[in-house]
């Protein structure tokens, strides 16, 4: 008897010596984890809510059921993009295929569909050409220092913005005034020759806001004679003429040119086996050029609490020139002009709170309009949405 109660206090000792390393390393745990509890409380930090403003109307972010991508200038900064595309191609869903170095032809997918199958919109102007439905190569020519937000579009919500949306819409907001004096000029230098400098200066003075910007870029490219070449201004005035009444309004101009290098293919059609090759050749005068404008006023009038009508008024242009000089060297190509302009008038009337849905905004009624596409491009294409 007294040899099974040894035994059992020997079992209960080893039991307890082997227990009590658990217990004091599940104490040390809980309390580690309580410490790192509340550290991290003290050093937590309230990240900024993110607005939407593609939707038509302001929502954040986290009230979306739709697919929403925004990118903003703080991220646009800090990973020290230089190019507009470098920014998308950042983004799930967009893709580019481009062909040359900076500046040169690009061609974009926003969800496998090509540029005619979704929308680009700078500061509320639709900016595709009404003949190919594209944007040319413009977003390898946007100076990504003016941008304040990119908003890409990929669900149900981009149809408000009406046809050609299929694959979505890609909404840039360029930049305003801020509350404070900001004053920068820099330059950047890096690979295939790349120079860029530029000078910014943005405030505000009583009731008016101001922001300016000016840029210009030279860069090789990868293959000799592919330069580069960029100048960027934009302007931004807006100014209160009363607590319910604002005015807006912004200037973009982009030029831009590049040499590109002369395309050498071999292809009989009517016989497959035929070898077929293509190569390209540097050439010195083989050139493209192109002029951006986007201008718009945007007038927002709030009536009461609950009742808010906004009036944009827009103008893109699009001037494209290609030529290749008879020089005796590889091709040539007498002047080609292009010239696209666009012109959009919208009207948003948004009523919130009608059902007491948590003072939801619901639009009553929204109008786009847009006439003009020249150069043997005429169109005209008047659409209206009535969305509850």
């Amino acid at each position: 008897m007294g040899r099974i109660f040894k035994m059992a206090m020997v079992l209960l000792v080893l039991t307890l010596f082997l227990a009590l390393p658990g217990i004091g390393l599940a104490q040390e745990y809980t309390t580690g984890e309580e410490v790192k509890n509340k550290e991290a409380k003290k050093e937590a930090v309230t990240l900024e809510e993110v607005v939407v403003t593609g939707t038509k109307i302001e929502k954040k972010i986290k009230n979306l059921t739709d697919s929403v991508m925004v990118i903003t200038a703080q991220e646009i900064e800090q990973n020290n993009f230089t190019d507009f595309t470098e920014i998308l191609r950042t983004t799930p869903g967009v893709e580019f295929k481009q062909a040359g170095g900076p500046g040169q032809f690009n061609y974009p997918k926003l969800r496998g569909f090509g540029q005619e199958h979704f929308l680009v919109v700078i500061d509320g102007v639709k900016v595709n050409e009404g003949m190919s439905g594209g944007v040319s190569n413009l977003l390898g020519h946007i100076d990504p220092r003016i941008v304040e937000k990119i908003e890409i579009l990929r669900g149900p919500q981009a149809a408000i913005y009406g046809s050609n949306t299929t694959a979505g819409v890609i909404v840039i907001t360029t930049k305003k005034g801020t509350k404070e004096l900001e004053m920068k000029v820099g330059g950047e230098a890096g690979s295939l020759e790349w120079r860029k400098g530029y000078a910014s200066i943005s405030g505000s003075a009583h009731k008016l806001s101001y922001s300016l910007y000016s840029g210009y870029t030279d860069s090789g490219g990868v293959h000799k004679y592919e330069d580069f070449k960029d100048s960027s201004s934009h302007l931004n005035l807006g100014y209160n003429l009363s607590d319910s009444f604002n005015v807006n309004g912004s200037f973009m101009y982009t030029h831009s040119e590049f040499n590109y290098a002369y395309l050498k293919e071999s292809c009989d059609m009517d016989s497959p086996s035929t070898p077929w090759y293509a190569l390209q050749v540097p050439d010195p005068n083989r050139l493209s050029e192109s002029d951006y404008y986007n201008e718009n006023v945007k007038m927002e009038h709030k009536i009461t609490d609950k009742l808010k009508q906004t009036l944009t008024l827009g103008y893109y242009k699009h001037k494209k020139k290609g030529l290749n000089k008879d020089d005796g060297y590889l091709g040539m190509e007498t002047e080609n002009l292009i010239i696209t302009r666009m012109k959009t008038i919208s009207l948003i009337i948004i009523l919130s709170g009608i059902r007491n849905w948590e003072q939801v905004p619901q639009t009553l009624f929204f109008l786009v309009l847009n006439t003009r596409n020249r150069k043997e491009r005429n169109g005209e294409n008047m659409e209206i949405l009535i969305k509850r």
